[in-house]
């Protein structure tokens, strides 16, 4: 009886098993430049790069460039003189803020800005 119901479950899960498809070369191939990373990476820097082209990369519109600073110090100061005399001075504070606004805008290059988005849009 054992040896019977060990028969059946055998014969029962050899039918839930398959071979592996047989692939053919385009298939092979097909596969494996769908799932090479270099070439998914070289297709987004394509698409990236056609989504770059523009008047303003190509240098047709100025260039605005902002600058700020603002720099803080707190000193302490204690100073013996010759005389004798010492003078304590805690907590010096010292600010200082500065900033800068740059406008570059080349007006003339040779017709190269033209070229250069011209060269970006094909």
């Amino acid at each position: 009886m054992k040896l019977l119901k060990t028969t059946i479950i055998l014969l029962f899960s050899f039918q839930f098993l398959t071979a592996q498809t047989v692939l053919s070369l385009e298939e092979a191939i097909k596969i494996t430049l769908e799932n090479n990373y270099s070439i998914q990476i070289v297709k987004k820097s394509a698409e990236i790069s056609s989504n770059n082209i523009s008047p303003g990369n190509a240098g047709m519109f100025p260039k605005v460039d902002l600058n700020g600073n603002n720099s803080s110090s707190n000193n302490d100061s204690k100073l013996k003189l010759a005389t004798g005399l010492e003078i304590d001075k805690p907590g010096n504070i010292s600010n200082s803020l500065a900033g800068r606004i740059e406008l570059d805008w080349t007006l003339f290059d040779g017709f190269g800005m033209f070229i250069s988005y011209d060269i970006t849009r094909n």
